[in-house]
């Protein structure tokens, strides 16, 4: 596929979730369906643990996260979700970041975990962009 039509279809993707994110979030946020997987997830942590949620959108899960003891740091490339995730969630933290933008975004290695990426390059970017980015935001 062209770089073209590549870009064309992550932008649909974006104005897709740019224009459905209050439906999103009035479904979801009232919805505790998933509360049981959240409290054994955070089981296996320690208490109080820091969470990054990767596409968080309007950051319902992330303030069930809050909600059950965890300090949540949300990312989503929709600009619409974030803002929508501020307004419903101050609790948490959110920041609007295109992972197609990652491999551009960083020049240290530091390790944040495990990925499972298949570019080693895009890897090293990606864990070196994380760190920073949630170092600053956990600085609470």
């Amino acid at each position: 596929m062209p770089h073209d039509e590549k870009m064309t279809a992550a932008d649909d993707t974006k104005r897709f979730y740019d224009a459905t994110a209050d439906k999103v979030a009035d479904e979801w946020y009232p919805n505790d369906v998933l509360m049981p997987t959240i409290r054994e997830f955070l089981s296996h942590l320690p208490p109080k643990p820091r969470v990054l949620d990767l596409g968080c959108g309007p950051g319902h899960e992330s303030m069930r996260l809050t909600s059950a003891g965890a300090r949540v740091f949300g990312l989503d490339f929709s600009d619409e979700c974030i803002s929508v995730a501020r307004q419903r969630c101050s609790q948490c933290q959110f920041e609007v970041a295109d992972f197609r933008d990652l491999a551009t975004a960083a020049t240290d290695l530091v390790p944040c975990g495990e990925l499972q990426l298949a570019d080693e390059l895009f890897q090293h970017h990606w864990r070196a962009y994380l760190f920073r980015l949630v170092k600053r935001s956990f600085q609470m």
